[in-house]
């Protein structure tokens, strides 16, 4: 009787259906967890791996970026490098150009300055002594000269201003007279120096003489400088290689040039070496200067050169013209006898305005002894007051002049108005600018103002006076009236 309590008694068929029932729809419910929860794992993994995947691709695009940049800084970093060394060695150059030119201009003017106080001072000088002291005052004024040119030159064809003016020239005869504008120099050192022409060699060529001889001029000084003993020749042939082309050659047998130098020697302010500076001086401008105006006549440069065995600097120039074939023109004769101090300018009367005294006495000296009359006004208002009476009146009729020359910078009024107002009130006489503005729109701006000539500071006696007398020659003679009705 108690077993009956601790045996359960036996299921019915309902209640086994049931409990079937009930664990099927219990594996049931949990297979469709299942399911759904490895689907939602799945697409978790997806999304995980296609995270990844992003994440991987973006740290390699951020690695190429990081290199990128890394490249981009190392490039700035050389180029700041770069042009970190390029300023210093500019800076550097500049330093040494103003050195050399402190001492290029100082040195000359040690000589004006001494030679003139002992001119001045009562000294008991020879003749002989004052002409040669004279002789080293002009020629240490004429190296300031230079060095002045070749600065204003340098600006000009770095701001492309230099103009060019094409003829047909006579290259041996061009050379010719560079040889003997410095034979002098090469016989002071016990020099020789010699030129020679081939066969082949053109009788003329098409370019700038100025600028050509400008060019030789340079070289053969330089050759002279540079060599203590032996020679300096001038060889000018036609170039074997390309027909229509001329070659000039100027050798020496002097110091030479190291192959460390040679790369520097056309740069500007740049020298082969500064200990040759220290020696033979020079401004380090002139080699550059030659170069550009090589190119701007359509040619070459080169050099060779070994140390202690001499330079050869070889220029090649386009002949031009389609080639000229006729007779060689007539060698200008250097023996011609300078007319310049005769009186060219005999009654001739110049109204002349500057401000600068020791110009007013040279120009008025120069131009006095040429047989001039001068009357000298100090500015551009005292030069109007002088043909008018004032700068609102009439011009004075007749005119008591026959040539104005006139500077250009001066107080009060400067040249260009008062050659402006006087051209406005009908003043027909020639005016010449006397100006130590130089470069090439200083022309321009003077010829627009109504100056019919152009002349520089400092004053060139021979140009001065010549070109005065020009310009009355083809004004039509001596005018004796700069009215609005007279005819120049």
């Amino acid at each position: 009787g108690d077993l009956q309590y601790l045996t359960a008694p036996p299921l019915s068929p309902w209640h086994r259906l049931a409990f079937s029932v009930f664990m099927t729809v219990i594996l049931a419910v949990g297979l469709c967890i299942s399911m759904i929860s490895y689907r939602h794992l799945n697409r978790v993994k997806n999304r995980l791996e296609a995270a990844q995947c992003e994440l991987s691709l973006a740290n390699e695009s951020l690695e190429s970026r990081i290199e990128e940049r890394t490249k981009d800084l190392q490039s700035l970093n050389q180029a700041l490098t770069i042009a970190e060394r390029k300023a210093k060695e500019a800076n550097e150059a500049k330093s040494a150009f103003l050195a050399n030119m402190s001492h290029e201009l100082r040195t000359p003017m040690t000589a004006i300055l001494g030679f003139t106080e002992i001119l001045r001072d009562d000294v008991d000088l020879t003749a002989l002594e004052q002409q040669a002291f004279l002789d080293t005052i002009h020629r240490n004024g004429d190296h300031l000269l230079s060095v002045i040119d070749k600065i204003l030159d340098l600006a000009k064809i770095e701001s492309g201003k230099l103009s060019m003016h094409f003829e047909e020239v006579d290259p041996a005869n061009l050379i010719g007279e560079v040889i003997s504008l410095l034979r002098v120099r090469a016989i002071s050192k016990t020099l020789s120096i010699e030129c020679s022409v081939s066969q082949n060699a053109p009788r003329r060529i098409w370019t700038d003489s100025t600028r050509l001889k400008q060019i030789l001029v340079n070289l053969v000084g330089n050759a002279i400088k540079f060599t203590e003993a032996g020679k300096v020749s001038v060889h000018l042939a036609c170039e074997t290689a390309v027909a229509d082309r001329v070659r000039i050659e100027v050798a020496d047998s002097g110091i030479g040039i190291s192959d460390e130098h040679l790369p520097r020697l056309f740069i500007p302010f740049e020298q082969s070496d500064n200990s040759s500076t220290r020696i033979y001086g020079g401004t380090g401008l002139g080699l550059s200067i030659c170069k550009s105006l090589v190119g701007m006549l359509g040619g070459t440069i080169s050099v060779r050169s070994k140390l202690g065995f001499g330079s050869c600097f070889q220029i090649e120039l386009p002949i031009g013209a389609d080639h000229f074939h006729d007779t060689r023109a007539v060698s200008m004769d250097s023996d011609k006898k300078d007319k310049s101090d005769l009186k060219v300018l005999s009654n001739v009367r110049v109204l002349f305005a500057e401000d600068g005294v020791d110009n007013q006495k040279l120009v008025t000296f120069l131009l006095k002894r040429a047989g001039a009359q001068v009357q000298l006004v100090e500015d551009g208002l005292q030069l109007v007051e002088a043909m008018g009476g004032s700068s609102t009146g009439e011009l004075l009729a007749p005119c008591p002049f026959d040539l104005i020359i006139t500077d250009m910078q001066m107080p009060v009024m400067d040249g260009y108005t008062a050659v402006e107002l006087l051209r406005g009130k009908g003043c027909k006489l020639p005016i010449v600018a006397l100006t130590a503005h130089a470069m090439s729109d200083d022309a321009d701006k003077c010829i627009a103002a109504g100056c019919d000539l152009y002349l520089t500071k400092p004053i060139d006696r021979k140009v001065l006076l010549s070109s005065c007398s020009e310009l009355l020659r083809s004004k039509g003679g001596i005018s004796r009236s700069g009215s609005p009705s007279s005819e120049s």
